[in-house]
């Protein structure tokens, strides 16, 4: 089987690779291809990855290549894992979106939207590329935000097109390690939107619940139901994923970037070249024969620099766990997807789907972040129960912005871009939402022409 990772050259390429070498026969992938653009990123990033793979005796053959359809040839799985604009372009709309006194982080919000408008674009190129070159692969989106693209490619009428993300998964696991079990152990309901989602229910196999119990534990509450406090979490009767915190202590967001001289984007943008200033300082050729230890111990402080200014954002200041304990990230969702939709294995996943009736009060063609199924090749959302009403008006309200953020990106239309962001509960303002979209599109040409 044939994997083919677009965006092969991006700073998650080695831990991906190092996650399927660390899989031994499962799935059962003989050849990975990394893709990337950017020949010089593709090399050193790229052919980081590649030395992981040499260096933990993979059984599997990886190649580098900047051609897409030779790429995309015989794959069974793409992975897509993008930026368009790079860096430099989560810089700019992150200090757009401060600069006018919303919350600048790229997947909510202002920024999110800004994303989508690189993002989306690539993705409906690519996956026209797809139905070309690999019309039986299935494509698994890390891209972000996973959530809007997913739905916008479902609009556009592309359906092997699933979106990924390794937030819920790792609430899950942490719980799991509160509790001393194997994630696998138990059945969690996750529902909601991609970085707007909460656990809902986490069962065993004899099917009781754990959750309402470790939300009146307070060790539990002060380690994993961080950063949120726990009268709230209690008052759900859900624990949020992270990313929540944007929603639900907006006020204490702002005033931590805005006493920040630079946007995580714009320190994130100036550490990715640090990083392969000092690869490239190790090694030219990017196969690092003879330096490999020296470029995995640079890799992996750049790895816990961006996580550190992660938690930071997030407010967290439980302990990080070691590489050892941190789980696969979104390379062990994609491989349990993988396994699962080749057939050797039935799974539960979590994953941006449609929702086909599965989640109460959403569409059929509503993407949202769910428990999923996956059974001889069909991914089957899980039905889960009403969210209280609170959690669920959140929920619809960034569901109406996604639906119109969506519309936006393929028609092009700032009129529609301007609605979905006055719809946003992170922006709710017609006149902002005006001056974001003006700023984002100056600063962005849309390859398939001009918004009007």
């Amino acid at each position: 089987m044939k994997i083919t990772l677009v965006g092969g050259g991006g700073s998650r390429a080695p831990l991906f690779v190092q996650a399927i070498a660390g899989r031994g026969a499962s799935p059962r992938v003989d050849r990975l291809t990394l893709f990337d653009s950017d020949p010089d990123r593709l090399r050193t990033l790229g052919g980081l990855a590649a030395a992981v793979a040499s260096r933990r005796g993979a059984r599997f053959q990886v190649e580098l290549t900047s051609s897409l359809d030779a790429a995309l040839d015989g794959a069974s799985f793409v992975v897509t894992s993008i930026r368009a604009g790079g860096d430099a372009a989560r810089a700019r709309y992150e200090r757009i979106a401060r600069d006018v006194g919303v919350i600048g982080q790229e997947t909510v919000g202002a920024g999110g939207f800004a994303l989508a408008t690189w993002n989306g674009p690539a993705l409906l190129d690519l996956a026209r590329r797809v139905e070309l070159r690999a019309s039986t692969a299935h494509v698994l989106h890390f891209t972000n935000p996973a959530g809007l693209v997913a739905q916008l490619l479902l609009d556009a009428g592309f359906r092997r097109h699933v979106g990924i993300c390794d937030t819920p998964s790792d609430l899950v696991r942490r719980t799991a390690r509160h509790l001393r079990r194997d994630p696998r152990s138990l059945r969690p309901t996750v529902v909601g939107l991609n970085h707007l989602s909460w656990l809902q229910r986490l069962e065993d196999v004899e099917g009781t619940d754990h959750l309402p119990a470790l939300l009146r534990d307070d060790a539990f509450m002060h380690s994993v139901g961080q950063p949120f406090e726990p009268e709230l979490v209690r008052g759900l009767g859900l624990l949020p994923t992270e990313y929540l915190h944007y929603y639900y202590h907006r006020d204490v967001v702002l005033a931590r970037q805005s006493g920040r001289p630079r946007t995580r984007g714009e320190y994130l943008d100036r550490r990715g070249w640090e990083l392969r200033a000092e690869l490239d300082g190790i090694d030219t050729t990017g196969r690092y024969e003879t330096a490999f230890d020296r470029a995995l111990d640079a890799y992996e402080r750049y790895c816990a620099d961006r996580d550190g200014s992660y938690r930071e954002e997030l407010g967290r200041d439980d302990p990080a766990h070691s590489a050892e304990d941190a789980g696969e990230g979104y390379a062990g969702v994609a491989l349990d997807l993988m396994a699962a939709i080749g057939g050797e294995r039935d799974e539960l996943a979590i994953a941006s789907v449609p929702s086909s009736g599965a989640v109460p009060g959403f569409a059929a063609d509503d993407v949202v972040e769910t428990t999923v199924r996956v059974h001889e090749g069909a991914i089957e959302p899980q039905a889960s129960s009403p969210l209280p009403p609170d959690a669920a008006g959140l929920m619809h309200a960034v569901k109406a912005y996604e639906r119109l953020a969506a519309r936006a990106v393929l028609e092009r239309d700032r009129a529609l871009a301007a609605r979905a962001l006055t719809s946003h509960p992170l922006v709710g303002s017609y006149r902002l939402a005006g001056q974001l979209v003006t700023a984002f599109l100056e600063t962005h040409d849309d390859p398939r022409g001009p918004w009007r």
